[in-house]
């Protein structure tokens, strides 16, 4: 496996840009528009959101973003594996760096909305092999039957 590095990325850098449009495009072709909840460029650019990028062989790989949501919670956000990296453990090394970031910050929750289909299942696995376990809607997210909801209670150091 070549070298993975994961960093803190710009949004609008070109590689990064290309993987948000490409998870977008893929998000909205698979839900309902009411279950659609990607954020964009612009969205992954503002305060109190920090995005990351996972690199394979120097090229971006995957992303994800933190959300400050207040009140001591966070939020995953555009989490995203390109095809041709899925398997490798990036997903996973990228979530762990989030988590460490959550902590970081002293976030004491961090919560997470995905996908019920079956494509979502591998996602659905990570986030529990990671220790997210159900929860309901939360924010301005209504209940929908193509979205589930997770959370992880970080302890206090």
């Amino acid at each position: 496996m070549a070298d993975i590095a994961i960093r803190p990325a710009d949004p609008a850098s070109p590689e990064v840009a290309a993987l948000i449009a490409l998870h977008i495009a893929r998000t909205r072709a698979d839900f309902a528009a009411e279950a659609v909840h990607v954020l964009d460029v612009a969205a992954l650019s503002a305060p109190g959101v920090r995005l990351f990028a996972a690199t394979e062989g120097g090229e971006a790989a995957a992303i994800a973003a933190l959300r400050d949501l207040g009140g001591g919670e966070v939020e995953v956000k555009s989490m995203f594996t390109r095809d041709e990296s899925r398997g490798k453990g990036i997903a996973a090394r990228l979530l762990a760096r989030l988590v460490d970031e959550a902590r970081g910050v002293g976030a004491r929750r961090i919560l997470l909305e995905t996908g019920t289909d079956p494509g979502s299942v591998p996602a659905r696995r990570l986030y529990a092999s990671a220790g997210f376990r159900p929860c309901g809607a939360y924010g301005d997210y209504p209940e929908h039957p193509e979205s589930a909801f997770m959370v992880l209670d970080l302890a206090p150091d």
